[in-house]
């Protein structure tokens, strides 16, 4: 048994070459990705000719609940969130939430956040403020907290 290592590099098309190449090679099993957008990108290929994906860190509620060959071995985005919007209500210390997220992993981070506001607004929280940002461009953490921080609410 060989262990045949590929990089996505967070491309949709590289990620799509990477997983065909691996069918090709007539893999076993795919480990990875380790990105939700890159589990949605090839999970449909692998899933056409049957071929086992298990993912430790695809977390999106985009492949919750299918029946078909990707399997993950954590908890989905929903689950984590509202986990952490029921810790942020029951603590007493946080209501008010400006959230950033990643629009380079979007279908992780906008289901991740829109889990979390659901719960969070239900239960009396408020999210005062959301910057999408994309770590792609290079943008500095300071001037997106700064972003944060300047939302008047």
């Amino acid at each position: 048994m060989q262990l045949i290592i590929k990089d996505d590099q967070q491309n949709p098309d590289i990620g799509r070459k990477a997983a065909e190449d691996l069918i090709k090679e007539d893999v076993a099993a795919i480990i990875g990705p380790m990105t939700s957008d890159m589990g949605m990108v090839i999970a449909p290929i692998l899933n056409k000719v049957r071929l086992l994906n298990v993912s430790p860190t695809v977390t999106t509620q985009h492949l919750t609940g299918i029946d078909d060959y990707f399997f993950r071995v954590t908890s989905s985005a929903h689950a984590h969130a509202t986990l952490s919007a029921r810790y942020q209500i029951d603590s007493g210390d946080m209501r008010r939430v400006a959230a950033a997220y990643d629009k380079g992993n979007s279908s992780f981070t906008e289901s991740w956040l829109k889990s979390f506001e659901s719960l969070f607004i239900a239960e009396g929280g408020k999210i005062v403020a959301t910057v999408a940002f994309n770590t792609k461009e290079k943008r500095s953490f300071s001037d997106i907290a700064g972003e944060l921080l300047g939302h008047k609410s």
